[in-house]
């Protein structure tokens, strides 16, 4: 039995996503995305590449479970 579904993962971090457009507007939303370039800290970059690294690890795996079946 499956307990999770990717449908609802994806609505979730829809919400998310809509959550923080809301709290600090696009913009800012996109600025604290960003890897180099004026104003980005050292700490900001290396927060964001372990985040960008993160999703890669996870898309990852759901290739490799999604081909194993």
């Amino acid at each position: 039995m499956e307990y999770w579904s990717w449908r609802l993962f994806a609505i979730f971090l829809a919400l998310q996503i809509v959550r923080l457009i809301r709290r600090d507007g696009v913009r800012n939303l996109l600025r604290s995305m960003r890897l180099w370039g004026e104003g980005v800290s050292v700490e900001q970059r290396r927060e964001n590449l372990v985040g960008l690294g993160i999703l890669l690890v996870l898309l990852l795996l759901g290739v490799l479970f999604g081909v194993v079946d």
